[in-house]
């Protein structure tokens, strides 16, 4: 009887000692995945900006471009691109290659377009809406000589979780 003891509590030593294994492999894997997947999780802001439509500046903005002046004011995608060099000096001049080419959405009308781009790495995209107001027909004289102006900005920022951190490097003797 004693020999049949000493097997059940081998075995129980045994399973005892594999259960303590797995526990370990577990923490360690915790350890180990722990700091990727926090490095992993996104977080995104997004603001919205609205500008008030100052009628008798676009009135002037318009007899402006009716004299020959800033024609690119009656391109929306150009209207759009300034924009966003406004709203995102960072792309400005050169800069702007840095930013993927606008994406128009499917839903451009007559009177509204919609531009988005996003930034190469990702971490920002930019929705610009333009419009042409209906009020402005009677100074432009046709459709095709309004011009667009920004109505709406719209910018969402995703910002990855915190890097690993790297030890610094030691300098050489």
């Amino acid at each position: 009887m004693s020999d049949e003891r000493r097997v059940e509590t081998a075995e129980e030593r045994s399973k005892r000692a594999a259960v303590n294994r797995l526990r370990a492999a577990a923490v360690i894997a915790l350890l180990f995945c722990a700091p990727a997947m926090e490095a992993a999780t996104a977080s995104s802001s997004r603001e919205v900006r609205t500008p008030r439509v100052d009628r008798l500046a676009v009135e002037n903005l318009q007899r402006w471009v009716n004299s020959g002046h800033d024609a690119w004011c009656k391109d929306p995608l150009e209207v759009a691109a300034g924009e966003l060099r406004r709203i995102a000096p960072q792309f400005s001049g050169d800069r702007m290659e840095l930013v993927s080419e606008p994406a128009v959405s499917a839903n451009r009308s007559g009177t509204e377009a919609h531009f988005t781009w996003v930034s190469t790495d990702g971490s920002a995209t930019y929705r610009i809406t333009v419009r042409r107001f209906a009020w402005l027909k009677r100074v432009a004289g046709k459709v095709s000589n309004e011009v667009w102006i920004p109505s709406r900005m719209e910018v969402t920022r995703t910002e990855q979780g915190s890097a690993p951190k790297r030890s610094p490097e030691l300098p050489r003797a």
